[in-house]
């Protein structure tokens, strides 16, 4: 697709990039602001923060962006298909 000035436009398909943590206050907010910068259009993609039940501030950092944070009480996990 052509802009009006010229350039091409591509459209980005909606993408949801989920991250899961557990315990990772030292390197949440990196690992946020870098998602937060990707080289993608900005309302194309939203980011999904699954916590473990972390016992630092890991939370209390994430809630700080503009981020969906799920709470994974159970701790389970997905392996190949299977909940673990």
């Amino acid at each position: 697709m052509m802009s009006k000035t010229g350039l091409i436009c591509m459209e980005y398909p909606f993408i949801s990039v989920i991250v899961g943590v557990r315990n990772e206050e030292r390197f949440i907010e990196e690992c946020i602001e870098s998602l937060l910068n990707l080289d993608y259009l900005r309302d194309s993609y939203e980011i999904i923060i699954v916590d473990g039940m972390s016992t630092d501030k890991t939370r209390e950092l994430v809630q700080k962006y503009p981020v969906k944070l799920l709470l994974n009480e159970k701790r389970t996990l997905l392996l190949r298909g299977t909940l673990v």
